[in-house]
């Protein structure tokens, strides 16, 4: 299959990292936040691992079209369509205060995406991005849409709105006890990656 790394899609580091992920770590379950490039090499890992189930969530119907028509997806691969809203956030002065603009999925749509399950690996590149925080819907179901080994990326990190979510992120596992690890591989675009204690290593591919 062909890859198109680069522009509003994701970097060269996003498939190093992801291809490790996938070769060696080997998810079962596994969350995309934004359909694209990285769709591709997630639906083929999925094609290839039938015990593997894909959920992707994308805000543009018509995407999802070609994408469904064109990327050779597997049926244990499943692509939500789930639009899109602006809605605003209350922030605390540790990030600015203030009320910030952001773009997120439709909650009633995205809760039955994500809402009871349990996923090993996350792969956060959409909705659109925003400052000072974004890409935040994932907030709300953790640390419970994590299976006790996991990891996550987020793409774009070299923006402070996806610096923020991290840190949220970081914050929410803290607070439930749950150890983990986290490095950034940098390129035209950071990619931020963050493991559960037992797969630290993922960090220093």
């Amino acid at each position: 299959f062909s890859i198109n790394p680069g522009r509003w899609a994701v970097g060269y580091n996003y498939f190093y990292v992801v291809f490790r992920i996938l070769n060696e770590f080997k998810p079962k379950n596994i969350l995309e936040l934004g359909l694209g490039q990285s769709s591709r090499l997630l639906g083929q890992y999925a094609k290839t691992h039938e015990s593997c189930r894909l959920n992707i969530v994308e805000h543009d119907a018509n995407f999802a079209k070609v994408a469904e028509d064109n990327f050779n997806f597997s049926p244990n691969t499943k692509i939500n369509v789930v639009n899109i809203k602006k809605s605003s956030l209350e922030l605390s002065d540790g990030k600015g205060g203030g009320t910030a603009a952001i773009t997120i999925y439709d909650e009633s749509d995205f809760r039955k995406v994500v809402d009871g399950q349990r996923y090993d690996f996350l792969s956060i590149d959409g909705p659109y991005g925003s400052s000072p925080v974004s890409r935040i819907d994932i907030l709300n179901y953790m640390p419970d849409c994590l299976n006790k080994s996991f990891c996550l990326v987020i793409d774009d990190f070299n923006r402070i709105g996806e610096q923020n979510t991290a840190v949220w992120i970081k914050e929410i596992l803290t607070q439930n006890g749950i150890a983990f690890r986290e490095g950034v591989y940098s390129g035209s675009k950071d990619l931020y990656l963050l493991a559960s204690a037992d797969l630290a290593w993922l960090c220093s591919m």
